[in-house]
């Protein structure tokens, strides 16, 4: 964890690539009723669910719902290819402003913001921004194994070869935009080393690893309640568990891609390395870590 602002914040700001622990991250803070929590304001169908009155299956827009006339005179998407703009458009920070106006204290999930923190800022200097990164193998399986299924009969015995959609959470045309070349998880590589160098490069005031945040999670909230000078209270982390390791975490073709693309060696999750056993070839789609597994990795 990197810590680079000592200065006393109001507002959270969770930055984080689709996939990288965000949500369950975010719920934390959602338990302190002391918070207005919003999750991924900038979703494309926000909207479709206030107008709808129905939440989604993972029960997080009930503030949207309860804010709904707001939501329909505010609310401004952030489309795949703005990701990568440095600014917020005008009615994109008049939203900002509306939601960040509900309460004295609130909790935002950002998934499209990661070149935006610098005018983030410049809306709201009371805002405490955290960036939250996962290892950047398990951010690549995640992607080609979301939910615990494999995208395509090809995975994963051709898991360093395939060339296959992965456009699930939109990333395949945020590569193609950006003319990333190579297999899946090469581009995917790509795509996690250049939102987190543009993210780390305009200098969260923290920087944490989700996998520590999943080993420690007490640890690290109580530093965020005091850099927000916000008493802390007790809050449930029985729902934070290890997250399902890298598909073959020393394979060699991992460690060819992260030299290809110079990916910081601070990212990657040692503890991963326990399951290096794995038999790839018997790898079946929607397997999971058992409870044994986590405790092993746990006790690493």
């Amino acid at each position: 964890m990197k810590k680079t602002s000592s200065r006393l914040k109001r507002n959270l700001y969770i930055i984080g690539l689709k996939r990288s622990g965000t949500t369950i991250f975010w719920e934390t803070f959602r338990q302190d009723k002391r918070f207005v929590c919003f999750d991924e304001p900038f979703h494309p169908e926000i909207r479709y669910y206030t107008r709808s009155g129905v939440n989604n299956r993972k029960g997080t827009l009930d503030e949207y719902i309860s804010n709904s006339s707001l939501i329909e005179r505010y609310w401004s998407p952030i489309q795949p290819f703005e990701e990568i703009y440095p600014d917020f458009l005008g009615h994109q920070v008049d939203y900002l402003r509306a939601l960040t106006g509900i309460s004295p204290n609130v909790c935002i999930d950002f998934v499209r913001c990661h070149a935006k923190i610098r005018h983030l800022r410049e809306i709201d200097p009371d805002g405490l921004v955290i960036h939250l990164v996962r290892d950047p193998r398990a951010f690549v399986t995640s992607h080609l194994n979301p939910y615990g299924r494999w995208l395509s009969p090809e995975l994963p015995a051709r898991f360093f070869e395939y060339d296959g959609w992965f456009d699930f959470w939109q990333y395949q045309t945020i590569a193609n935009l950006l003319g990333y070349k190579g297999h899946a998880h090469e581009r995917l590589l790509q795509l996690w080393k250049y939102f987190t160098e543009t993210a780390e490069g305009q200098y969260p005031d923290l920087t944490v690893q989700f996998e520590h945040f999943a080993l420690h999670p007490e640890k690290i909230v109580r530093i965020i309640y005091e850099l927000i000078d916000l008493r802390y209270e007790q809050l449930d982390y029985s729902k934070i568990h290890m997250p399902n390791p890298p598909y073959n975490p020393a394979h060699e073709s991992w460690w060819k891609a992260i030299k290809r693309y110079d990916i910081t060696p601070g990212f990657l999750y040692k503890g991963f390395d326990a399951f290096s056993y794995v038999d790839n070839d018997n790898v079946s789609a929607g397997s999971t870590m058992t409870n044994e597994d986590r405790a092993k990795i746990v006790a690493l």
